[in-house]
C-alpha cells in the first residue's frame, strides 16, 4: 500500500506531528520516523487527511476498526501505550504498575495535573468508571473482566486491580489502540457517548457525516516528558485542526492528494505509485504488506459443527499454496486461500464440498 503526503507548508508539520508522539497510524509513524533532520516548525495551519471510509462510530471502545482508532486516539489516551520498538509505556499512569509477588494485584499510580477537554483534572474515579465501561462493551475489555476480581480506586491518583489468577497479559491490553481502553470523564460516560471528551492533545469540535471530522487543538494538554517513541513519549500538536475527510475512492485520494486537495492520503493502490512517486508536490511512501488472513467457521450450527469434517476442512487446505502464494486473488493462491474470507459462504461451502466428494469416490470405489 501506499500513503501519500503533501509538501510544505503542511508536510513539515504532519510529519513532525506524527514524530511528535504518533497521533497518526502506526504504519505511517515507521515510514516517517527516520526523517529526523526537519527543523521543528512554528505552529499553526490545518491539513485535510483523506481517510478511506466513513468512521461507523466516534466511540474508540465501541468499535474495533483501525479507522476509528487513528481517528479518536488524537482526541483519547489511555493508561498505557506502545513505544517504536512496541515495548509497553505508560501514558496517563505515572509509571509502570507495581505488580505483588502472586502476579494478582496491581497498583496503578496515575499522572497528576493532567487536564480533561472540559477543564477537569484526571482522577482515579474517571478512570475506574472508563474502564469499567471497557469491560462491559469492548469486545477484548469483555475478556478481559473474566480476569478481574476487583477494580477500585485507592484515593485520588490510584488505581488498583485484582485479578482472579496471574494473567500477563493485561497491561498490554490496556495499550492496544483498536477498541481500546481510553480514559474519559465519569460524568460523561454513556451508551451511546454523546460527548466526545479526553486527554488527548487535539479535542473534538464537529462531525459532518460523510464530509469529515473535526479535531482541533488542546491548549491545555499536558504532555509526557519523554521523547517521543512510537505512540509513547511527549506529544505535541502543532497544527490549529486537523479534518479527517471520509474519500473511499482511491483514485480520488491520489487525484485529491496532487492537486493538493488533501495532505495525506491513506492506503493507495501500488499501481498507483508510478503517477505519484517524482512529482514535485507529493511525497508517496511505500509500506510493507501486514495484516494475516483467517477462517473463521461456524461451529455451533451447520455442518462444521461436525468437529470431524472441520478436521477434513484443515487437511484439504494446501499450507505451501497458502504460504507461498505471491499475491491477493491470483489463480494459484485463490485455491489455497478460498477459505480465508470470513463470512464468505464460498469459504466454507468450498473445502466442505471437495470432502463430501472424496467422501463419495470412495463410497463408490467399495
Amino acid at each position: 500500500m501506499i500513503s501519500v503526503v503533501s509538501p510544505p507548508p503542511f508536510a513539515s508539520h504532519i510529519r513532525r506531528l506524527i514524530l511528535a508522539g504518533a497521533l497518526l497510524t502506526a504504519m505511517f509513524v515507521t515510514v516517517l520516523a527516520a526523517d529526523l533532520t526537519l527543523a521543528a516548525p512554528a505552529k499553526g495551519g490545518a491539513a485535510n487527511l483523506a481517510m478511506v471510509a466513513e468512521p461507523q462510530t466516534l466511540d474508540p471502545m465501541a468499535s474495533t476498526a483501525d479507522l476509528v482508532g487513528t481517528i479518536m486516539q488524537h482526541v483519547y489516551e489511555p493508561l498505557y501505550t506502545f513505544d517504536g520498538n512496541w515495548n509497553v509505556a505508560p501514558m496517563l499512569a505515572e509509571t509502570m504498575p507495581v505488580i505483588s509477588k502472586d502476579g494478582l494485584v496491581y497498583t496503578i499510580p496515575l499522572r497528576k495535573g493532567v487536564k480533561f477537554h472540559n477543564g477537569k483534572e484526571m482522577t482515579a474515579d474517571d478512570v475506574v468508571a472508563s474502564l469499567n465501561r471497557w469491560m462491559e462493551m469492548a469486545p477484548r475489555g469483555k475478556a478481559i473482566a473474566k480476569e478481574v476480581k476487583t477494580l477500585e480506586a485507592k484515593g485520588p491518583n490510584t488505581v488498583v486491580i485484582t485479578l482472579n489468577r496471574p494473567y500477563a497479559p493485561l497491561v498490554s491490553h490496556f495499550a492496544l489502540p483498536s477498541g481500546f481502553a481510553v480514559i474519559m470523564p465519569k460524568e460523561t460516560i454513556a451508551t451511546p457517548l454523546t460527548q466526545f471528551i479526553g486527554t488527548g492533545p487535539y479535542q473534538f469540535k464537529e462531525r459532518k457525516p460523510d464530509q469529515y471530522v473535526q479535531l482541533v487543538r488542546f491548549e491545555g494538554y499536558s504532555p509526557r516528558k519523554e521523547t517521543p517513541s512510537g505512540y509513547a513519549g511527549k506529544r505535541e500538536a502543532l497544527l490549529d485542526e486537523l479534518r479527517f475527510v471520509p474519500v473511499p475512492n482511491a483514485n480520488t485520494r491520489v487525484e485529491g492528494s496532487l492537486s493538493g486537495q488533501y495532505q495525506f492520503a491513506d492506503l493507495l493502490p501500488v499501481e498507483s505509485f508510478s503517477r505519484i512517486d517524482g512529482k514535485a508536490n507529493v511525497k508517496a511512501v511505500l509500506t510493507a504488506p501486514f495484516g494475516f488472513p483467517y477462517l473463521v467457521l461456524n461451529t455451533k450450527q451447520g455442518p462444521l459443527a461436525n468437529v470431524a469434517l472441520r478436521q477434513a476442512v484443515q487437511t484439504s487446505l494446501s499450507d505451501a499454496d497458502m504460504m507461498g502464494a505471491r499475491a491477493w486473488g491470483s489463480r494459484r493462491s485463490t485455491r489455497g486461500r478460498a477459505t480465508t474470507t470470513p463470512g464468505s459462504r464460498r469459504a466454507v461451502r468450498w473445502p466442505v464440498q471437495r470432502v463430501r466428494a472424496r467422501a463419495t469416490r470412495r463410497k463408490r470405489r467399495r
